[in-house]
């Protein structure tokens, strides 16, 4: 692995490089997400080709954020990013959860730098409306708890992140709708596109999981050559709960990329 710190901007951003090899495999991390957890899937797949794994603004050592960090903020950092780790165009982007959005902001802004998508238990421009509507008693106290929790949170447990940024992200999450998705269905054309979701069960299962498994059949629309697979586990973190699945799934992504053919039903 190769670590280096880039300034991207007024940010000075971490990231790191596994493996060699073309097209690279780009993980946009989660909310509070950091690249070390990703660090045994990307040294996985490291080994079929290179792997950009980075710390966003403001996690891990990156620095505060100095915008308002919508997915537009975060797709044009990106950007910067891997130009300055020289990683060629195109490339195929790995979103989870919140990072899904960011990755799709990406492929509609810099559509010719992007040749495949996985996206893994991605969150919907639209999500909030809905979900809000049947979460149980237990997930709506969680939601009012998020901004005292952050006021009396560590640095651990945020990941780094001084607490202006990182609520500076939860509001412009939180301020999407459906009509700020930045793709239309069959946007992607022909490019490979795999969407992976939990399986139903734990505190977010029952009608809460029907509606998150529609957003994934809507996502993966996004593409005429997509698959959207359900996980055996109950885990928003696919990555530690089932990364076998994720695995495959990229390494999947990638041999139709290289190969020019479509993806195996």
């Amino acid at each position: 692995m190769r670590t280096s710190t880039v300034q991207v901007g007024r940010h000075r951003i971490e990231g790191n490089v596994f493996g060699q090899g073309t097209p690279a495999i780009v993980i946009e991390p989660s909310f509070g997400g950091i690249a070390a957890e990703w660090q045994p899937i990307a040294e996985a797949i490291a080994k079929d080709t290179t792997v950009i794994t980075y710390d966003r603004v403001p996690y891990g050592v990156s620095t505060r954020a100095h915008d308002r960090r919508t997915p537009g903020d975060i797709a044009a950092d990106l950007r910067a990013v891997l130009r300055e780790l020289a990683v060629p165009d195109p490339v195929i982007l790995a979103g989870h959860s919140v990072g899904g959005m960011y990755t799709r902001m990406y492929a509609a802004r810099y559509p010719q730098a992007v040749a495949g998508m996985l996206l893994i238990e991605s969150s919907h421009e639209g999500q909030w409306p809905l979900l809000k509507q049947v979460f149980t008693w237990k997930v709506k106290l969680e939601g009012l708890l998020f901004y005292p929790k952050v006021a009396c949170s560590g640095l651990a447990w945020r990941n780094g992140a001084d607490r202006r940024s990182l609520l500076r992200e939860w509001r412009a999450f939180n301020a999407l709708t459906s009509a700020d998705r930045p793709l239309a269905p069959g946007a992607l054309g022909e490019k490979p596109l795999i969407v992976l979701t939990r399986a139903d069960g734990g505190p977010y299962g029952g009608r809460q999981w029907e509606l998150w498994r529609e957003f994934h059949v809507e996502q993966a629309r996004l593409s005429a050559n997509s698959r959207h697979i359900l996980s055996g586990v109950a885990d928003h973190n696919l990555h530690q709960g089932d990364p076998d699945l994720v695995i495959s799934a990229a390494r999947e992504v990638l041999r139709c990329v290289r190969t020019g053919t479509p993806l195996q039903a």
